[in-house]
């Protein structure tokens, strides 16, 4: 399946350590992926979560913008994180930055047999 690319203008909020793949194995150069990395992150504004080359905005520290185009990647992204927490076997927790704490587990279901 073809990725759309977005083209409404989002701000991402970085969070320490996630949203930025390696993409050094892609044949980038250290300058380009310092620079211009690709970035994941989610928009409250559409509920989708985007992945595209970002920089950083000048609006505060830790924010990035999204340059060029950017792709709408929800469904690989949930299918991805869902698959993670299956082969964990675990809960992960996400501290907030309010003290509130997100709990993430994904177990599998059998499906039912019709009665």
């Amino acid at each position: 399946m073809r990725r759309r690319p977005s083209t409404a203008t989002h701000f991402l909020i970085a969070h320490p350590g996630a949203g930025v793949f390696n993409v050094q194995r892609r044949g980038l150069s250290a300058e380009m992926i310092m620079s211009n990395p690709i970035t994941v992150g989610f928009s409250g504004l559409t509920k989708r979560i985007f992945a595209g080359r970002s920089k950083p905005s000048k609006l505060a520290p830790g924010v990035r913008q999204f340059t060029g185009e950017k792709f709408d990647v929800t469904d690989e992204a949930i299918f991805a994180v869902a698959s993670l927490m299956v082969t964990r076997d675990d809960i992960l927790v996400i501290p907030l930055p309010n003290g509130d704490k997100i709990h993430l587990r994904a177990d599998i279901k059998e499906k039912r047999e019709a009665s």
